[in-house]
């Protein structure tokens, strides 16, 4: 049975009572599973159902049709009544519960079986567990779409009943069999009659399962006993990230969930308290505190949500604390108490007093700031990170915030899908909404007029785009731009003004450059930047996180927008000389840490380096704004960080527009822009672009006179050479690179030229002069304590190895490198690395293991978007794929590798993986669409390099053998005798080569043989 997808109706079964049962009966029991087993099984099949899993005597069936899902529960209810059970332990009886609706459907990592996942599961999972022994409950949707197959059976509406972790209550529906329509059962297990003002949800859930897990844990009661006060205030991150200081996941009193407007407290703190309903004896009570601006209005919503009236002359927050004292334990949660914060003390304070058994939950975007507060600060939901290589839709879809997007988008319009067509562009809104649920449930309601692509054009309107016309929304709720708005106004003078300030970062900044950007002076009452930052964060305008250098803060795209359309509050001077401090810090900034990179601090450099290239681009744009072309500086000293990171296709458009701005100048900057752009052009696969940008640059550098830069220069000309296989030229200008780095006293960049030019030897098969330049270049890179280096170096060293056919020598060069490059989180030089290992290991015929070294490989490449690493690395694993008998795998890998190399334009390459393709087809017996790749790939050429070996040999034959089998036998005859010939005196095999000798000699008369007999 094919697992169903789309529409599917789930059914949920176990057995009621199993665990007493197992000690009672023991092994007798045993043979009563055997026989649930069987009989469940069989009427699976018999109804067309899919077994997703089963866990002890839990069963989890997929339908396509409801009916049959119907059709299934009834069947094996009365085949169940009827069965056979041992007299000792009587009839089984299993519950069971259908629900109907769309789940996620994905394959299991270790079953490879379908699965399915999300909120149609849990529904369905719910409504089987409120259910008794031998009975079938339906949900209201299921109910409906089996309408036809319940025709005969008795059904009974049970009502609408609340069920845990379910905000919407669920109409349920009771079916039995003809026969068993006398069976009674108990009230069902929901929560239907716990004390609760809880408001049902329009909407599903989406994600948020660690803060669940964590506030589940500080807020649960826990055997009765006292919480203690905490004599400080502690803090706790959402989304699995924890400061380093923060207190244990112990019980708390008092938790305040902080956030900016828009990350979700609210629908976070209601579906809590569905999770927590069964553990408070005294109920969950939810208290809207938008309208409350003062005691009076705080304690009205409060007695209003619990139903108590309040009367009399006692202080209202004292009656709240006499009714609270004399209920059971209970949680309350308090929803936006940002506007009542000065009242906290006088309230909550006070009832923790009076109701030591009480929990509290507040959601805030300020710290209520009293002792005992447990802060835990929600991060945004899990988005794609930006500036990265095209995922699948698969890959994208596991981030919660695409998934929001997916299911809001669809309650809009029905039809909504996500596809690789609309995917990306999914993505793209996801992350640069940061993933802020409201955000992207207001992007998301858009579906209905702007397709996604649509809706990424206008995301630089994001506050005229982001806007709902539900009018069950508060108006804060309705729009992006209201929900910011209600912190801003919450602010004073002065942290307005800090606040406006600090929306000149990008991307994020640590404390230092805070206090060397922010000017407070003259505004009344202001703190210092240090004061005035920890101000920000505790209103939620700012986020902090613990790295591992020191706190970084940042803050979300939507509200930096937010404060950059305000910054005409201040003067143009004022934003100016904002701007210019920007700049100036950073220029002096990445200067500094790019100067450490090729050292011992080179791991520290590139963090840093690559966490401020937003405020880099920053900078620019504002020096480029004003004409000033050394606000370029900054970019281009973080040009090798970026790479070495495999972030080049972000540094692309930057460097175009610097390299158009100094179009007309011949300086060092113009140089290092045409340099920088090169290399990122030549990473992206963009390899004439790249050509034509080194030459320009390798002319300034012979106009300019020798310096590091013009060593660059020089260098990438180099590669930009040997990258399409043209060593001669290649090798000419690491030679005059090197030169000039001796002139320039650049010790590492004359490292780089020693492998460089050791790298190039090799490809031209001339080993023994490369192996004394890479014994040189690792004792350099040693001896100057760059890392970097070293694992190029080693990584190198083993492919010497491996060609002279020392595996193990090999396999340890490689491992250590890759060791460097996970460190230095160098992901160009990790793929090289790991893809090498697997090359050795494909070598030594452990295929498991070369497997996963390719596709680890190959993950890599298509993250960074490394189209000629990628290239190299499925060409690889379509070699394997030939060798392994996967053939089907391998044509779809060689024809990526195809498109890939004809859109670089490598024709070497290119060349070679038409054969390799056309020998794969071969086997397949695909001989009409082998031959055209054969004959374009000059299979047949004789004069070409490299046609004498077995490989090229066996490529010949293939050639002979489509030629046959596609009519132009006398040809094939020609070429296939030629073969014959040759291989009476076959070349030495090559340890690196994979061709059998007489199999491919007896090919060869095989055809010869089978051309006479026709």
């Amino acid at each position: 049975m094919q697992a169903p997808t789309g529409t599917v109706t789930l059914v949920f079964t176990d057995i009621q009572d199993s665990t007493p049962l197992w000690e009672r009966h023991g092994p007798r029991f045993e043979d009563c599973l055997k026989i649930h087993n069987e009989i469940l099984r069989a009427k699976i099949a018999a109804c067309g159902g899919y077994e997703v899993k089963t866990e002890g005597d839990a069963f989890m069936v997929a339908f396509s049709r409801a009916s049959d899902a119907a059709r299934f529960a009834l069947s094996a209810q009365q085949a169940l009544h009827e069965a056979p059970w041992p007299p000792a332990v009587g009839e089984v009886l299993v519950r069971m519960g259908l629900h109907t609706g769309e789940p996620i459907c994905t394959i299991d990592a270790s079953s490879q079986r379908m699965d399915y996942l999300g909120p149609a599961v849990n529904r369905a999972a719910r409504v089987a567990s409120a259910g008794h022994g031998g009975q079938i409950l339906l949900s209201d949707a299921a109910q409906s779409a089996a309408a036809d197959a319940l025709s005969d059976a008795q059904v009974m509406d049970l009502g609408e009943h609340r069920l845990k972790g379910l905000e919407r209550p669920e109409r349920i529906f009771q079916a039995l069999p003809r026969g068993l329509e006398d069976r009674r059962f108990g009230p069902l297990h929901a929560l239907s009659s716990l004390p609760t003002n809880l408001p049902p949800q329009a909407t599903s859930f989406v994600g948020r399962e660690r803060e669940l897990r964590d506030l589940t844990t500080l807020l649960r009661p826990r055997d009765g006993r006292q919480v203690p006060a905490f004599s400080a205030r502690t803090k706790l991150y959402g989304s699995g990230r924890f400061q380093k200081t923060a207190a244990p996941l112990e019980p708390a009193w008092l938790v305040t969930l902080t956030g900016a407007g828009g990350t979700g407290k609210t629908r976070l703190a209601l579906r809590l308290g569905n999770e927590l309903l069964d553990q408070f004896e005294g109920g969950v009570w939810f208290v809207d505190l938008s309208a409350a601006r003062s005691m009076k209005d705080l304690c009205q919503a409060v007695a209003s949500a619990l139903g108590v009236p309040l009367t009399g002359k006692e202080a209202p927050e004292r009656v709240i604390a006499s009714v609270l004292q004399y209920r059971k334990p209970l949680l309350l949660i308090l929803d936006n108490f940002e506007q009542v914060v000065d009242c906290a003390q006088g309230s909550i304070a006070l009832w923790r007093q009076a109701a030591p058994q009480a929990r509290f939950l507040a959601t805030s975007r300020a710290l209520l700031g009293i002792a005992g507060e447990r802060e835990y600060e929600l991060q945004p939901l899990a988005s794609p990170p930006a500036g990265r290589a095209r995922r699948s839709a698969l890959t994208l879809s596991a981030f919660d915030a695409v998934t929001l997007f997916a299911q809001r988008a669809r309650e809009a319009d029905s039809r909504f899908e996500l596809n690789d067509e609309n995917m990306q562009a999914v993505s793209e809104i996801c992350t640069e909404l940061d993933g802020l649920p409201l955000a992207i449930e207001l992007a998301a309601a858009r579906v209905k007029v702007l397709k996604p692509a649509q809706m990424v054009k206008k995301l630089g309107q994001k506050f005229e785009l982001l806007k709902s016309s539900r009018r069950d929304l508060t108006p804060r709720q309705q729009t992006l731009l209201g929900a910011i708005e209600w912190g801003f106004d919450l602010l004073n003078d002065w942290e307005r003004q800090a606040f406006l300030q600090v929306c000149v970062f990008s991307g994020g900044f640590f404390l230092d450059a805070a206090e060397a950007v922010l000017d407070l002076d003259g505004v009344e009452g202001a703190p210092l930047a240090l004061d005035a930052i920890q101000s920000l964060r505790e209103k939620s305008l700012l986020t902090a996180a613990e790295g591992r250098y020191e706190t970084r803060f940042s803050m979300y795209r939507a509200v930096r927008d937010f404060g950059r359309a305000r910054w005409k509050q201040l003067s143009p001077t004022s934003v100016s000389a904002l701007r210019d401090r920007h700049a100036k810090f950073y220029g002096a900034y990445i200067e500094h840490w790019s100067r450490r990179m090729p050292s011992r601090d080179a791991l520290e450099s590139l963090d840093r380096v690559e966490m401020e290239f937003s405020n880099c681009l920053e900078a620019l744009e504002w020096g480029l704004a004003k004409g000033d072309l050394d606000a370029a500086t900054p970019l281009l000293n973080s040009s090798s960080a970026m790479r070495v990171r495999g972030r080049f296709e972000v540094m692309v458009p930057p460097l175009r527009l610097v390299a158009a701005a100094s179009a007309d100048r011949r300086d060092v900057t113009t140089m290092r822009a045409m340099t920088s752009l090169s290399r990122a052009l030549l990473d992206s696969g963009e390899s004439a672009q790249a050509r034509e940008l080194a030459l320009k640059a390798a002319s300034l550098a012979e106009l300019l006179g020798p310096s590091m830069y013009s060593g660059h220069a020089l260098r990438q000309l180099g590669e930009s050479y040997r990258s399409r296989s043209e060593f001669e030229p290649a090798m000419e200008y690491f030679t005059r690179a090197a030169q000039v780095y001796v002139a320039a006293d650049h010790r590492h960049g004359e490292l780089a030229t020693l492998v460089d030019r050791a790298v190039t030897l090799r490809q031209m098969n001339r080993l023994a002069e490369s192996e004394p330049m890479l014994a040189q270049a690792q004792a350099v890179a040693r001896e100057l304590g760059d890392g970097r280096s070293l694992a190029a170096v080693l990584s190198n060293l083993g492919n010497n190895a491996m060609q002279k056919g020392h595996f193990a020598e090999a396999l340890a060069l490689y491992r250590e490198s890759e060791e460097l490059a996970r460190l230095y989180r160098d992901p160009l030089q990790l793929s090289g690395a790991v893809g090498n290992r697997g090359n050795t290991h494909a070598l030594l015929k452990e295929f498991d293991e070369a497997r996963r070294c390719y596709e680890e490989a190959v993950a890599i490449d298509r993250e960074i978007g490394s189209k000629s690493g990628l290239g190299i690395q499925l060409s690889n694993l379509a070699q394997l794929d030939v060798r392994c008998g996967r053939l089907e795998e391998a044509e779809r890998h060689f024809a990526e590798c195809q498109a890939i190399w004809a859109e670089i334009g490598h024709n070497v390459s290119l060349l070679s993986v038409m054969r390799e393709r056309g020998h794969n087809l071969t086997l397949m017996g695909r001989y009409a669409q082998a031959l055209p790749l054969l004959v374009e790939g000059k299979a047949g050429d004789v004069s070409e390099p490299g046609s004498g070996s077995l490989t090229r040999m066996q490529e010949q034959a293939d050639l002979a053998i489509c030629l046959f089998e596609t009519g132009a036998r006398d040809r094939a005859l020609d070429l296939a005798a030629e073969l014959r010939r040759r291989l009476e005196n076959p070349p030495q095999a090559n340890h690196l080569e994979e061709v059998d000798v007489e199999r491919l000699r007896s090919e060869i008369v095989r055809l010869l043989a089978h051309g006479a007999s026709s």
